[in-house]
């Protein structure tokens, strides 16, 4: 049973070995912030098997924030169980990051940052984030490099 962590914005105390509660929080500041733990465990499978560095392009949002970066009414990261990576590093690229993610994750909605020019989005140039197929987001862009893999624009 997975546990959601709730904190207050800024609060740099470890969920992981590489990951703190702030790298998850809200990025207009407000002040309740929430992440649920086995989501960060997951990350940081992927972060430790494949050894590279995560970065966390949008964890947790704040109603006002989501409404403000295009975000689904219902989006998985209002209630803190969402969370878009990237590889800083350029070791796994975006499409391959999502493949790995979306094994990790069992077929659950997999968020993977931005693929510059990968698939058009309705969320505007270089904006495109990975769903798996069980995913029942609506539009979808285009089959991606893997049959469990669809590119779909929030």
């Amino acid at each position: 049973m997975s546990t959601l962590i709730t904190f207050k914005a800024g609060d740099k105390t470890p969920i992981t070995k590489n990951f703190t509660r702030n790298e998850f929080q809200c990025s207009c500041g407000c002040s309740a912030q929430m992440v649920d733990e086995m989501l960060v465990q997951k990350l940081q499978t992927i972060r430790t098997v494949y050894d590279t560095p995560l970065k966390i392009t949008s964890g947790y949002r704040c109603v006002k924030h989501n409404a403000a970066v295009g975000g689904a009414k219902s989006s998985k990261h209002l209630y803190g169980i969402a969370a878009d990576v990237k590889d800083p590093t350029g070791k796994l690229n975006p499409v391959a990051l999502a493949i790995l993610a979306s094994n990790t994750f069992g077929g659950a909605v997999v968020g993977a940052g931005y693929l510059q020019g990968a698939v058009p989005s309705t969320r505007g140039p270089g904006w495109t984030n990975l769903w798996c197929t069980s995913c029942h987001a609506s539009g979808t862009a285009g089959q991606l490099c893997s049959d469990r893999i669809n590119a779909e624009s929030i």
